[in-house]
């Protein structure tokens, strides 16, 4: 049921994290007060617009002034934004975006950034976002490409005719797909940074951070491999935002079985287990290598049946 918001409802506040509040949307796991505090213990912001007619929050963000001049929405997060009911007026997003500005201003902070999510996260929020940013004279400092799959009946349904014919290789082969408890982070985690390490990329976080925040989140994480027999060729660790969306974290795959794409049985896999449980949007992750496409990574996820979805950070350095 939608709310009949109006403009004189709102008011609009900073406060500490972990204030009472009952939100009018599902704040992402990078906006729950726990993940915030494991990216830094101290240093956050809260402001929110509060619809004082419903007693409900449509609009919230937090920031992070830990560098004392500046304000972040990201400290050791992929992403963190605005987040907002899709009810919510767009003067009123306007007029938040305002005020966030003013208070940030009279702390004497000298700059914001905003690490937005990718637009199929929320396209209504996004598309409204994005525009208003610039008219506030935010640039886009950061863009990043990230491919998404709307969650249907079949996998096999959106993927090019080759990657079907390589996917029916691969299980004709023997190998096959499970989720794996969260017991077994450290085999998964210890065989995506080993492949990692042959390629001569690294990982964001290392072993003890991410076992922390597991810790804390067990029921956020999926851990998900494609087995040779019982060895694992393909792994990736997930997580889900929300309800509606798993974000596949970290993937990566053993070179030796590059004629069979394991990637392709793992990504069906996960298809599966987010059309099992009710979840609408698998994010593949972006396809970047040094700030730049990796057009060959972006590629392959487009023909795995993914689109591409924008995400972007703006900054905006402030004047009094």
């Amino acid at each position: 049921m939608q709310l009949p918001y109006h403009l004189n409802d709102f008011i609009f506040a900073e406060a500490a994290p972990g204030s009472p509040a009952v939100f009018d949307f599902e704040p992402s796991l990078f906006h729950l007060v726990r993940h915030l505090e494991l990216q830094s213990p101290a240093g956050w912001l809260w402001y929110y617009a509060l619809d004082e007619k419903h007693n409900r929050i449509p609009a919230s963000l937090y920031l992070n002034v830990s560098n004392n001049d500046t304000a972040s929405s990201v400290v050791r997060s992929p992403f963190g934004t605005i987040e907002c009911s899709d009810d919510l007026p767009p003067e009123a997003l306007y007029k938040f975006l305002q005020f966030v500005e003013a208070a940030c201003k009279k702390r004497n902070l000298v700059s914001i950034t905003l690490q937005d999510a990718p637009a199929a996260y929320a396209p209504r929020r996004s598309a409204l976002l994005w525009t208003f940013l610039i008219n506030l004279g935010y640039a886009a400092t950061r863009a990043e490409v990230s491919a998404c799959i709307k969650v249907g009946d079949k996998y096999e349904d959106g993927i090019h005719e080759n990657e079907e014919q390589v996917l029916n290789k691969s299980r004709l082969a023997g190998l096959s797909y499970g989720t794996v408890p969260a017991e077994q982070l450290d085999r998964v985690y210890g065989f995506i940074a080993a492949c990692h390490q042959l390629k001569g990329y690294a990982l964001s976080m290392n072993y003890e951070d991410l076992r922390r925040t597991v810790s804390v989140f067990p029921e956020r994480f999926i851990l998900s491999c494609v087995f040779d027999n019982k060895q694992i060729v393909s792994a990736s660790v997930a997580i889900r935002i929300n309800k509606s969306i798993l974000y596949n974290f970290y993937m990566d795959h053993d070179a030796g079985y590059n004629k069979l794409s394991p990637p392709l049985l793992l990504m069906e896999g996960m298809y599966r287990y987010c059309r099992d449980n009710g979840i609408e949007l698998l994010d593949l992750g972006t396809s970047a290598l040094g700030g730049q496409p990796n057009f060959g990574l972006l590629a392959f996820k487009l023909r795995a049946g993914a689109f591409p979805s924008p995400k972007l950070r703006f900054e905006k350095t402030l004047h009094s």
